[in-house]
């Protein structure tokens, strides 16, 4: 009934609203040492997976800077470069981060925490963004909606890419500073966690100190990035 749909509804706002603070836990269920990769994959596919993750995290990350980067000066719909071929790019990015992560760590539970949850908190999130918008934009977001997929390009059609804005590396660099540098040292992290875990602290001690010190870094950097933004947003 009306309540049933309700309640739904609020839910999914809940959920769009908290996905950032609802990624801990699954990170955290994530990174506990339920099961070690070394018993279960050769060295050198471990290091194929690594360069493959690598890859996909970064796909995952210039999705996002096109994403931001034909779009600048947008002042309505967001509908040029990966808008006019899936409706969530920012998400989709997001995804493929995530999976590129997973298989640098290559731990195998790690796949069965992170993956169907972090596909069941997007298709959640869109679909509330997905009304909220065609409440905002009417007709011209239904019809969007119909032509373009919400995450994968296999079906519907390009939109018309007429009149789009050139590419502004600077904007696209402004709102994904912070990301770059989270997921060089979460790659970085990762990978000497899972060494850790395959032989033991003493065995890889040097890699770790490397790998620790420049993540440290790198974390230091992007909270240093997203304090000077937040200190841009209160001076606008």
């Amino acid at each position: 009934g009306d309540r049933t749909i309700w309640s739904d509804i609020m839910i999914r706002d809940k959920l769009r609203r908290h996905r950032r603070h609802l990624s801990y836990p699954i990170v955290i269920l994530a990174l506990l040492p339920l099961s070690s990769p070394s018993d279960q994959i050769h060295h050198l596919l471990d290091g194929f997976l690594d360069i493959v993750g690598l890859f996909i995290a970064c796909c995952g990350q210039a999705l996002r800077l096109w994403a931001w980067g034909v779009n600048s000066r947008a002042s309505g719909l967001r509908l040029f470069g990966p808008y006019s071929f899936i409706r969530h790019p920012l998400y989709m990015g997001n995804f493929l981060i995530a999976l590129g992560l997973l298989l640098v760590f290559n731990v195998p539970h790690a796949y069965v925490i992170v993956l169907p949850s972090l596909a069941f908190l997007y298709w959640s999130v869109t679909t509330e963004e997905d009304e909220r918008l065609e409440k905002k934009w009417g007709a011209a977001y239904e019809s969007y909606r119909a032509k373009v997929p919400r995450f994968l390009p296999w079906r519907g059609r390009a939109l018309n890419q007429q009149g789009q804005f050139a590419f502004d590396l600077k904007h696209a660099l402004g709102k994904e500073r912070e990301s770059i540098c989270g997921l060089a040292a979460g790659a970085m992290t990762l990978e000497a966690y899972e060494e850790i875990l395959a032989q033991g602290l003493k065995e890889v001690r040097g890699e770790v100190l490397f790998f620790f010190v420049m993540s440290s870094v790198l974390g230091v950097l992007s909270l240093l990035l997203c304090r000077q933004r937040r200190k841009e947003k209160e001076k606008a």
